[in-house]
């Protein structure tokens, strides 16, 4: 059977991929259903007025406690991809078992930024990372403090804002076998 592949530039247009609709199986259907029962608190919030450093979010259900800790990181453009490629990230993330100490925090901020050639402990469940589009991110977040809607012409032809690694399924496979 040869299957006819359609044209991406017909399809994936925002126009288009609103047409796209959950089912029972959708991955943010079931995230949601899964995480619904959780209990959420925010342990460590310390951001700067320019949107840098990190913070750690814990959830808990069934006597099971597991926490994010996200690093958002100053890079200059030069250094930045949008490439998962990338060997730096505007924000990295762990997913770790337990709530982290503060030991765990500090060797997370050194190591999680650098993904697979830093260090990780049994701790850590998952990595995940992301980087500002430099086609576009700069663009957007300048019409919209200005109280403008950037123009969707120079979004269609971007079709990237934010690049991640694409590790969140992950999380919900771990966690559905974990509880």
């Amino acid at each position: 059977m040869k299957v006819e592949l359609r044209d991406p530039r017909k399809i994936m247009r925002l126009s288009k991929l609103g047409c796209f609709h959950q089912s029972k199986l959708s991955f943010l259907r079931s995230f949601l259903k899964e995480f619904k029962d959780w209990k959420y608190s925010r342990d460590l919030f310390d951001i700067d007025d320019q949107g840098f450093g990190r913070a750690v979010y814990s959830f808990s259900k069934n006597k099971r406690i597991y926490s994010l800790v996200c690093f958002a990181n100053k890079i200059n453009d030069d250094e930045r991809s949008d490439r998962v490629i990338a060997t730096k990230w505007d924000a990295a993330f762990a997913l770790h078992d337990g709530i982290p100490t503060k030991k765990d925090i500090d060797r997370l901020e050194k190591n999680v930024p650098k993904q697979e050639v830093g260090r990780m402990s049994y701790k850590e469940l998952t990595l995940s990372r992301a980087n500002k589009s430099i086609r576009i991110f700069n663009y957007v977040v300048d019409c919209l403090s200005k109280g403008i809607q950037p123009e969707k012409k120079k979004i269609i032809r971007c079709r990237v804002f934010i690049q991640n690694n694409g590790s969140l399924w992950i999380w919900k496979v771990w966690f559905s076998r974990s509880i």
